[in-house]
């Protein structure tokens, strides 16, 4: 799930436009995904090599230690960046991006969920989403695959699904120009 506050301040946002007289407003939703602005983008590259440390060393020592940082301050606190990395590597490059995403995932089921919660997810696979595109995205470039990958289930499945819903509800257009073909 999504953050409320994306939602709340897109419609904050739409309305005070709206308020000002405007009827169309322009939204930058696609340039972080064709310009590899975000920071996951990075983390999957860096966690190639990253998957070349030992496994024993990773979670031996590497993650022990990341995980007795202290939460740290702010949106995205450093603390936090590199528990999701050490936490998120997988054998699969696509599912290492996937976890740097989620917020709770299988690892933290156990802790989270009771033990008829977890068994109705069990047969539910969280990267679904990023595996129906698995055929199209072979053979590309690593940074070319998880853009696609971001522009396909994050960004048509929330991003702009909220902000469309936010100025709709203030009665306001939205044109996306970095997603306009020409």
């Amino acid at each position: 799930p999504l953050g409320p506050w994306i939602t709340v301040g897109s419609q904050m946002l739409a309305e005070q436009a709206a308020a000002n007289g405007f009827k169309v407003a322009l939204n930058g939703a696609g340039g972080d995904e064709f310009f590899c602005g975000y920071p996951t983008l990075n983390a999957a590259v860096a966690a190639k090599a990253y998957g070349l440390v030992p496994r024993a060393l990773r979670e031996g020592v590497i993650v022990p230690l990341v995980n007795r940082l202290p939460a740290g301050e702010g949106a995205l606190p450093l603390a936090h960046k590199l528990k999701l990395f050490a936490g998120a590597l997988d054998k699969d490059p696509y599912r290492t991006f996937f976890n740097f995403k989620m917020v709770t995932g299988p690892r933290q089921y156990g802790h989270l969920l009771s033990g008829d919660a977890r068994a109705q997810l069990e047969p539910h696979s969280p990267y679904a989403a990023f595996e129906q595109y698995r055929d199209r995205i072979a053979g590309w470039s690593l940074i070319d695959a998880l853009s696609y990958l971001d522009i396909k289930t994050f960004m048509e499945g929330s991003v702009l699904h909220l902000s469309d819903n936010a100025s709709m509800s203030a009665s306001l257009e939205e044109r996306v120009p970095f997603l306009d073909n020409e």
